[in-house]
């Protein structure tokens, strides 16, 4: 990067914390020589679990469309661990996954203090009432039902993002 009387920023990372370290270790270092746009510092971060590498491009394709971070587990197990190392602030469950459940998958983040907290949105092909109130006994936040609204599911997401005080 060089300056020559522009103002600039670090290019975006995969690794939201990483880049954000970067950013404010920057901004201390030059201070009013650099302009980094809010919104870079506070992405939110969606971690997408499905099994279907098509179901997480279109969900990646509409979440990254509005600014947000996403990251991606193709199992129930691989999700557990992302959201254990990665801490993001909502995660987009599938149910019908191999190794690990979505409803298992659930589970296993509330049991675990790092991410009890975090909002879990399933979103599956599996509409039928018990598999909804299987969902909810698990411990989502919310059932989405495949094909997925973009309008309903950027509704949903931006209720728990951005009001997340009204639903701790």
């Amino acid at each position: 990067m060089t300056n020559q009387g522009r103002k600039y920023w670090p290019a975006e990372s995969t690794n939201n914390s990483v880049t954000a370290t970067i950013l404010r270790a920057t901004l201390n270092a030059f201070g009013d020589q650099l302009s980094v746009p809010a919104a870079a510092m506070n992405r939110k971060k969606i971690l997408v679990v499905d099994d279907s590498p098509t179901a997480i491009m279109w969900q990646r394709m509409i979440l990254e469309d509005e600014a947000y971070d996403v990251l991606t587990a193709g199992d129930g197990a691989e999700g557990v661990r992302v959201a254990r190392e990665s801490r993001p602030d909502l995660v987009l469950l599938d149910v019908v996954m191999p190794r690990m459940n979505g409803f298992d998958a659930c589970r296993a983040m509330r049991a675990d203090d790092v991410t009890r907290d975090v909002p879990i949105l399933m979103v599956t092909t599996r509409s039928e009432m018990d598999q909804v109130m299987r969902g909810f006994e698990s411990g989502c936040n919310e059932y989405i039902t495949k094909p997925v609204d973009r309008t309903e599911l950027l509704t949903k997401v931006r209720s728990y993002l951005d009001h997340s005080e009204w639903h701790s």
